[in-house]
Parts: C-alpha cells; sequence; structure tokens
C-alpha cells in the first residue's frame, strides 16, 4: 500500500504534468496570418552602384506584390505619407549608443559582470554629460540592461531599485510578460505598483498640423495627436518635433488630480522642399550596416510598416556584383540576417533565380523573430531590449525540457505504484524529488 503523502506527491506531480503545456508563453503580439501587412522595399545608396540598388529593388517590389498578404511599398509611395527628409541631422550620441551595444552583447554571451560594469558607467555618464532632452531613451535602456544583470547575480533589491529609477524616467514603460520570466515580471509590476501609489495627473498632447513626435524626459512616447497619459506627480521635459518645423520644446507641470491640455502650432521651417524632383524617391543613405537597420526601423515606426525590405548591390570584381537583400522588423527594432547572391553587372538577372530569391525572403517575411532572436535577428542589428529576455532563455522554458522531466516523473510514478501494489516487507529507500519552477 502506498502512504497517504506519496500519494498526494504523486496526485500534485501528474497535475503539474496536466497543466504544464498550458504555460508555454504565447507572444503578445500575435497577428492574424490571414491580415494585410505592409511592407516597404528601399534600395541602400551608399556610393557603389546605386543604379543597380535602385533596379532590383523595383523588381523585388514587383515580385512581391504577388503574396496575398502583403501590401509592398515602393520608396515612391512614401513621400506622401512619411513628409519627412529620411537623412535626419547627426546627433552626438553615437558613443553612448555603441557602450550600450556593447553592454547588451557581452549580455548576450552572458558574461553578466562586463555587462554590468558596462552599464553602470553608461550611467553615470548619462547622468552626468548627457542630454535629459535626447538620452532619456539610452538612459532608461541602459537601467534595463544593468536590472537584466542584477537578476542573474540573484540581486533582488538592486533589480528594483534600477527599475524604479527607469520608470522615473519613463513611467509608462512596460515590458512583455511573454519575453521574460513570471518572478521577473512582476517584480517589474511592483515597481509600477510602488510608482503609481503617488498621486497622479494626466498631460493630453497636441500639436497642428498632427504628426508631430511626442518626446517625454527624452523618450519618444506618441504621435500627436496623443491619447490622455497619466503621470505621477512631478515636472517633465517635453518636446514636439515635426519634419519640416521647428522643434517645440518646454516643461510641463503635472498636477494630482488634474488634466493638463498642451497644444501647440509648430513655426514652418523656411527652406527648399528636399521631394520637389519628380523623379524623388525615399532611400536609405550609407555604408554603415547598423545604422541603415536603425533609420529603417524608424521609418517604419513612423509609418507603421510591418518589415521594410533594403536592397544593395555591391561590386566584387569588375565586371560582377553581389546583391544583399536584408529585412528588418520595425517592431523589434532589429535586422534578420540578409540574403544574398552573385550577378553580372550590365546584364539582366535569370527569372528563375529572382523567384527562388523571392520564395526564400517571403520565408523570412513572415518569421517572428521572438521565436527564436538567436537565429533569427542580425547581429548587425541593434535589437530593442525587450529581446534579450528572449535570447537568453532559461532551460526550464524550454518544452522539450518540460517533455524530458515529465517523462521521468511519470515512469517514477508508475515504478511507485507498481511497487506499492507488489507487497512484501522490504521497503526500498525513501527518494526525494525536488522541482524548482521559477
Amino acid at each position: 500500500m502506498l502512504k497517504i503523502t506519496e500519494t498526494i506527491t504523486i496526485y500534485f506531480l501528474m497535475l503539474a504534468m496536466t497543466l504544464m503545456p498550458t504555460l508555454t508563453p504565447i507572444s503578445a503580439y500575435a497577428e492574424d496570418e490571414n491580415s494585410l501587412r505592409k511592407i516597404a522595399v528601399l534600395p541602400v545608396e551608399d556610393g557603389k552602384l546605386d543604379a543597380e540598388s535602385g533596379e532590383l529593388a523595383q523588381a523585388m517590389q514587383y515580385l512581391l506584390s504577388g503574396s496575398a498578404n502583403l501590401q509592398v511599398l515602393s520608396g515612391k509611395d512614401l513621400l506622401e505619407p512619411l513628409k519627412y527628409q529620411v537623412e535626419k541631422k547627426k546627433q552626438k550620441l553615437n558613443v553612448f549608443e555603441d557602450r550600450l551595444i556593447s553592454a547588451k552583447q557581452y549580455y548576450l554571451k552572458a558574461n553578466f559582470k562586463e555587462a554590468h560594469q558596462l552599464s553602470e558607467e553608461l550611467i553615470r555618464d548619462l547622468e552626468k554629460n548627457g542630454d535629459p532632452s535626447k538620452t532619456g531613451s539610452l538612459l532608461a535602456e541602459a537601467y534595463l540592461t544593468k536590472a537584466l544583470c542584477d537578476w542573474a547575480f540573484r540581486k533582488k533589491e538592486d533589480v528594483k531599485g534600477s527599475f524604479l529609477k527607469l520608470l522615473s524616467i519613463h513611467p509608462t514603460y512596460q515590458i512583455d510578460s511573454a519575453l521574460f520570466s513570471p518572478a521577473l515580471f512582476r517584480l517589474f509590476e511592483e515597481s509600477r505598483s510602488v510608482v503609481f501609489t503617488k498621486p497622479t495627473g494626466q498631460i493630453k498632447p497636441d500639436t497642428v498640423p498632427a504628426g508631430a513626435e511626442v518626446i517625454l524626459n527624452g523618450v519618444k512616447e506618441c504621435v500627436t495627436p496623443c491619447r490622455i497619459i497619466t503621470l505621477p506627480v512631478g515636472t517633465y521635459f517635453l518636446e514636439f518635433r515635426l519634419n519640416r518645423y521647428d522643434s517645440i520644446a518646454e516643461t510641463v507641470r503635472v498636477e494630482a488630480g488634474k488634466t493638463v491640455e498642451i497644444s501647440r502650432r509648430p513655426k514652418w521651417k523656411n527652406e527648399p522642399h528636399v521631394f520637389s524632383d519628380a523623379n524623388a524617391t525615399v532611400v536609405i543613405k550609407g555604408s554603415d550596416e547598423t545604422k541603415q537597420i536603425k533609420e529603417a526601423a524608424a521609418l517604419g515606426q513612423r509609418l507603421k510598416l510591418f518589415k521594410v525590405v533594403l536592397v544593395n548591390a555591391e561590386p566584387v570584381l569588375e565586371s560582377k556584383g553581389q546583391v544583399f537583400i536584408r529585412i528588418v522588423d520595425v517592431q523589434n527594432q532589429t535586422g534578420q540576417p540578409p540574403l544574398s547572391f552573385n550577378f553580372s553587372i550590365g546584364q539582366k538577372i535569370k527569372d528563375d533565380k529572382m523567384e527562388s530569391v523571392t520564395l526564400a525572403l517571403l520565408e523570412q517575411i513572415f518569421k517572428d523573430v521572438t521565436d527564436n532572436p538567436a537565429r533569427y535577428s542580425d547581429p548587425k542589428g541593434l535589437g530593442n531590449i525587450r529581446l534579450l529576455g528572449k535570447k537568453r532563455k532559461k532551460l526550464t522554458k524550454q518544452p522539450a525540457f518540460w517533455a524530458v522531466v515529465g517523462g521521468v516523473v511519470l515512469t517514477g510514478v508508475l515504478l511507485g505504484i507498481f511497487a506499492g501494489g507488489s507487497g512484501g516487507e522490504s521497503q526500498p529507500p525513501e527518494t526525494k524529488i525536488k522541482l524548482r519552477i521559477e
């Protein structure tokens, strides 16, 4: 006969195995596979075979438009809705950005000590020398990176401290429960509740004309017209940015229980229209691949695109070239591994080659990067910070792990039942199985 305690233990183990499949996280960003998705196909101009890049981009637009699930836009299609220059003024943030990327890369390689040190140094420098109106987003990501490192070190209070600092910069920030461990997500929500236990007020930013980016404490919050934004009481830095208009920067005081409506009318810049040429089109310029990805992702966000396809032809020999086609995942702010093929400069590319490239490209377009970031995202892409939690997925979060554990536990249970039912005076040695589920 089985002891009562053993029977109860077996019951709960079997119940846990029954419920385990329901614990598999589902992406919060899942979409209907049959819904129409907007993508843009753009050439890259880097001073090398730019004409060929433009022609190949047009060919890819035509071939991809055959997909029933895609609305394919060209550079010319983007001119009217875009209404801003693709090339932005260079900001002196490159050094800070590079350091943040390095910290992320160390984290992904499980070098937590180095990642923690880099993120701490970056935080100190940004708080001391950075312009809060421009570096708020970098500072918020640096605090999140530090929090992830502290979590790896089991320093719960330090994690919470970093979350509180992040939320002081970006009170509306949220992390995806499907991409971070339940314990870490709960800790973040606890930190949010601490921030929002304080009295709150509201702001409602707007501009005439609409379409301006609203920057709150250096972080892009929304595009006008915006919804009402609830914030803890305090003073915030607010900026409105609209292409070809002068930006407007000011501070706003949020008071308890009050809604501040902020409507501004930016002044038109007196300068030539960059799209006056009838043959003008939107292109991504420059040879730096990371900047290409970042620019394409920003463009996609502004226009609510699903993905952006970049086409770039490069010379290899005097009469030979190589085409690189890179997909940029707009939602996750990352590149995907580029497809490439060779061609003869000045000669038509065979139809069967273009068709095979199109099929491979379509397959990659509909890949969900969050399924396997290490495989489906390009190391040269910056990558949204939320992918860090997904890239280093714990063994205990893998379905295969639970399949093995389930098999071992079930085998043990069945052996225990048979052993208990066989009778006899001899008792097997007591065995304790401990499962730690985070």
